[in-house]
């Protein structure tokens, strides 16, 4: 689905939310976040981890990374991809009922390499 398509979770207010992202691209990397939440990271390619929680995070080609969100109680939240050279973005909603959609935050400058 394109990011005007509002792709959208569901999730119950007071509810922790786990997350799996699949970077499924070709050769893009991708910085991923959920402004307004944090992302408590569980698993990495399918692994646990020791939990860690950050704002955000890059997952290369073909990574997965499993994050616990605790959204608030009637709140849309975007979530929000932009690849790393900043020449586009991946977005969707998680969202305790239909039709809500937060923001999209505007893509960050690129990081020179």
């Amino acid at each position: 689905a394109t990011p005007e398509a509002n792709w959208t979770a569901l999730y119950r207010p007071g509810e922790p939310v786990r997350l799996r992202f699949v970077n499924a691209s070709a050769m893009t990397f991708f910085d991923v976040r959920i402004p307004g939440l944090a992302l408590t990271v569980v698993a990495a390619d399918g692994q646990p981890v020791v939990p860690v929680t950050v704002d955000e995070f890059r997952l290369g080609t073909a990574e997965t990374l499993d994050v616990i969100v605790t959204p608030g109680p009637d709140t849309a939240y975007t979530l929000f991809a932009q690849s790393m050279d900043r020449s586009g973005y991946a977005r969707g909603t998680l969202a305790p009922r239909p039709g809500m959609a937060a923001p999209v935050p505007p893509l960050e400058p690129r990081a020179p390499l």
